[in-house]
């Protein structure tokens, strides 16, 4: 869910804005609001090893009457994360700044080329709750190209507990394949995210986001 929610920034026109920590599973145990409460609950451990999570009740001024539900949470272990959860996250960051700095059509710079060239699918009454299928093209007519690298470009962001499919006539015999730095990503699921053209579709799994890109 933390990648999900992080890909959803990430992968958007705009300059993206991301708290501190949040690329490494950041906690202030549970602080709703901790701008008085020092280091002791807002640092940010480098080494992975710790997320700052169950080091104490937050402090009294906003969050006291909510101690009796998040003493108990913050004392469970089974709900901590280790370093392996940490770095899921880590890696997932890393990637999505790879994928938006080689690829143009994720960082339109004008609001005629984001009209032009941006689309949203799976829309109106019959949409999959859940789901988000973004296209950016590259081609448009009495527009010229701005990305040396990729046509078009699809994003799917799967927020369901299924793997969807998502198919469209508009890309009916359009060679499209996992974006390079998801072939090569630490996460085994979102390799399985695939592409066949002989039916238009993409198959993306439970709670992913997939980049796909039809190579220039």
């Amino acid at each position: 869910m933390q990648n999900l929610g992080l890909s959803v920034v990430a992968l958007g026109q705009g300059i993206p804005f991301f708290h501190a920590g949040s690329d490494m599973l950041r906690s202030k145990s549970m602080d709703r609001d901790s701008y008085n409460s020092g280091d002791w609950f807002n640092k940010l451990d480098w080494s992975y090893e710790t997320n700052n999570f169950g080091v104490g009740l937050p402090i009294a001024d906003k969050n006291q009457e909510r101690w009796s539900t998040i003493g108990p949470l913050l004392g469970r272990e089974d709900i901590t994360p280790g370093r392996d959860q940490i770095m899921s996250p880590v890696h997932h960051f890393r990637e999505l700044l790879a994928i938006r700095k080689s690829t143009v059509l994720l960082r339109l710079r004008t609001a005629s080329d984001i009209q032009a060239r941006v689309r949203f699918h799976n829309t109106g009454r019959d949409q999959v709750p859940g789901l988000i299928v973004m296209s950016v093209s590259d081609v448009v007519p009495e527009m010229r190209p701005i990305d040396p690298n990729y046509k078009r470009v699809v994003v799917i962001l799967n927020g369901t507990p299924e793997t969807q499919t998502v198919s469209g006539g508009e890309w009916k015999g359009v060679e499209m394949e996992l974006h390079p730095v998801l072939l090569m990503s630490h996460d085994e699921t979102v390799k399985q995210a695939s592409y066949d053209v002989e039916r238009a579709a993409f198959d993306v799994p439970p709670m992913t986001a997939a980049v796909f890109v039809e190579p220039e």
